[in-house]
């Protein structure tokens, strides 16, 4: 079974909520700001080959950080 977790706005959640109802797809959808994601989800989110992969650098939030913040980012 495929998982989807995001934020029911973004475009990409959008974009693959209506693939998956396009083509019938069984995928569960996780809201965040309906259901809180658990440190456990995190603790195996981290374990991806690499945690770069989990930062959103397309996000405002990210893009309100000063470059000093941005460079300092690291997995702890």
């Amino acid at each position: 079974m495929l998982a989807l977790i995001g934020i029911q706005n973004c475009n990409q959640v959008k974009k693959s909520l209506k693939w998956r109802n396009d083509y019938s797809i069984c995928l569960d959808f996780d809201d965040f700001k309906k259901q809180y994601v658990t440190k456990n989800q995190v603790t195996t989110w981290r374990e991806t080959p690499s945690w770069k992969v989990l930062l959103n650098k397309r996000s405002r939030t990210y893009k309100e950080l000063s470059e000093i913040q941005k460079t300092n980012i690291s997995q702890s």
